[in-house]
C-alpha cells in the first residue's frame, strides 16, 4: 500500500487537462511527458526525476507539486508529502526535475504535479500528473571520482598520463597530434588497449 496517504487501495485517483482553445492562439495541443510516471529511490540517497515534459509548439511549461487528488480539487484522504518521511521533495518550476533529499523510510510514495503551458504569457493550457516512487535499501554504492589536476593539450603536442581508478594508477594513456584513438578498458577498468 502507499505510504503517504490512506486507503490506497481503494482510492480514486484524479488526473486531468485542460486546453484553451481560441483562434488567436493557433493551434494547442497538451504537453506530454518523455519518461514514465514510475521510478525508484534508494533510502539514504539523492534521487530525482525529470518527467521530461516537452510541448508539441513549443510553449512555455512551469511545474509545480500538488497534492494527489481524487476529484476536481480533493486531495487524497491522509495525503501527506514524501518530505514527512525523509528530506524535503522539491520540483523546479522551470525544468520539472523533481528532486527527494532523501528519503528514508522503505514503501510506495505518491506524488503529483501540475504542469501550466503558456504562450506569450499567456495560459493556455494545463494537464495533472501523477507518479510513483518506490524506495527500496540499495546495497550499490556509487563510485568515488577522484579529482585530478586539469591538463590542457594542444592538439601540436604528444600527451601521456596514467589512467587513475580509485586511487591508483591502472594504465597509461598515451595520444598523439596525428591519432585519433580509442581507449579500451575492462570491466574492472583496466586500460586493455589504445587503439589508433
Amino acid at each position: 500500500s502507499v505510504k503517504n496517504m490512506l486507503n490506497s487501495g481503494s482510492t480514486a485517483f484524479h488526473i486531468s487537462t485542460l486546453i484553451r482553445n481560441s483562434p488567436a492562439l493557433g493551434p494547442n495541443n497538451s504537453p506530454y511527458f518523455l519518461n514514465l510516471p514510475l521510478d525508484f529511490a534508494c533510502t539514504n540517497r539523492l534521487w530525482t526525476h525529470n518527467p521530461g515534459g516537452t510541448d508539441p509548439e513549443g510553449d512555455s511549461l512551469h511545474y509545480t507539486l500538488i497534492n494527489c487528488q481524487k476529484a476536481v480539487n480533493t486531495s487524497v484522504d491522509g495525503y501527506q508529502s514524501p518530505s514527512n518521511f525523509g528530506g524535503p521533495l522539491t520540483q523546479d518550476p522551470n525544468t520539472g526535475l523533481i528532486t527527494w533529499n532523501t528519503p528514508q523510510t522503505v514503501g510506495i510514495f505518491n506524488i503529483a504535479f501540475l504542469v501550466e503551458e503558456y504562450r506569450n504569457g499567456q495560459k493556455i493550457g494545463e494537464a495533472i500528473r501523477d507518479m510513483a516512487i518506490f524506495v527500496e535499501p540499495c546495497q550499490n554504492e556509487p563510485p568515488v571520482i577522484e579529482a585530478i589536476t586539469d591538463t590542457c593539450v594542444r592538439g601540436d603536442i604528444t600527451f601521456a598520463g596514467g589512467l587513475r581508478i580509485d586511487g591508483r594508477v591502472e594504465g597509461n594513456v598515451q595520444s598523439k597530434p596525428e591519432s585519433q584513438g580509442l581507449l579500451v578498458l575492462s570491466e574492472q577498468g583496466v586500460v586493455v588497449a589504445f587503439l589508433a
